[in-house]
């Protein structure tokens, strides 16, 4: 939690956006984001529980979505994918490994977004377009690009 902590502060220092990629380890990372204001950031490869979307939407993160989406087959995980507010999406591809649906087994490119966003689009009944757009301008806002 030293390094966890080192980091956050230079980030609240430079308003900085973080990335954070938390497995199996909410209950321990969250006192630790919970002693610094201000804080943007993404959860990376985001595959946890609804309590755990609340818990990060009560402190502004988003939440990156990649290929992972695309092959669970766990009703309540793409539950959790269509009901997550599409302004704190932001679409991933964790290249070269993660490779979405419906072509797993090659090298992840940052090219496969696209998949990744067809899936997004027909899971949750919305265009394709809107889930771009959408995404596009979370992660712009998100990282500062214009």
């Amino acid at each position: 939690t030293q390094l966890l902590r080192g980091q956050l502060e230079v980030a609240q220092k430079h308003n900085l956006p973080l990335s954070f990629h938390v497995r199996n380890a909410f209950a321990d990372f969250w006192p630790v984001f919970d002693e610094f204001q201000g804080l943007t950031g993404v959860l990376h490869s985001f595959t946890d529980t609804q309590e755990q979307v609340d818990a990060a939407l009560k402190r502004g993160l988003l939440f990156g979505i990649n290929g992972i989406a695309t092959f669970t087959k766990q009703e309540w995980q793409q539950d959790v994918f269509r009901n997550l507010p599409l302004e704190k999406i932001v679409i991933e591809t964790d290249s070269p490994f993660l490779t979405p649906h419906p072509i797993r087994g090659t090298i992840n490119e940052p090219r496969n977004v696209t998949y990744i966003t067809k899936f997004l689009a027909e899971l949750r009944g919305e265009t394709t377009e809107s889930i771009r757009r959408s995404t596009t301008t979370n992660a712009r806002g998100l990282f500062g690009f214009s």
